[in-house]
């Protein structure tokens, strides 16, 4: 059986690798540990992939690039797809949101709904346009819902918030 040999690794490839192995980036660190442990230990790519959980294909894959590229051909390329258009800010801001009575927004209703937190994003300022599809996966990926949000229920009684509370003594009067 003719077994992958890598090349020997130049003192600014291992500082680079080692560098990958504490930045916390598991797809950084599986390649630097696959090269460093085929380097020190001479160990097969078989080997690599029984110690760190991955298929021998994959290491067998990344020890080849590094024998023709070096270490820049180990990095992880950029995914395919549409950059993220909404950040944390806007996340943050539609969590916010719902934590406040609708009314406050100048909406006519006791309860949040999608379409009503997006036209409050856009009316006041924090997003050009959002759908409520972006609402609902923004909400999503925070694990929070927009169904459960507080429904805010206002009484004409003067000592409705006294009640409300669970007060105790006597409320009659």
């Amino acid at each position: 059986m003719n077994r992958l040999r890598l090349r020997p690794l130049t003192q600014d490839e291992r500082t680079e690798l080692e560098r990958w192995i504490r930045s916390g980036e598991t797809a950084w660190y599986q390649r630097a540990r696959t090269i460093l442990l085929a380097s020190d230990e001479e160990a097969s790519g078989e080997h690599s992939a029984r110690v760190l959980g991955l298929h021998a294909n994959t290491t067998r894959r990344w020890m080849h690039a590094f024998n023709a590229g070096g270490v820049q051909a180990l990095a992880p390329k950029p995914k395919g797809g549409r950059a993220k258009q909404f950040g944390e800010d806007v996340a943050e801001a539609v969590i916010a949101l719902l934590h406040e009575p609708p009314e406050v927004h100048g909406r006519a209703t006791d309860r949040w709904t999608l379409q009503d937190v997006a036209t409050v994003l856009v009316q006041e300022g924090k997003v050009e346009q959002i759908s409520i599809e972006t609402v609902r996966r923004l909400l999503k990926g925070r694990n929070r819902s927009w169904q459960r949000a507080k429904e805010w229920i206002n009484s004409p009684d003067p000592r409705y918030a006294v009640k409300k509370s669970g007060a105790t003594g006597c409320l009659l009067g």
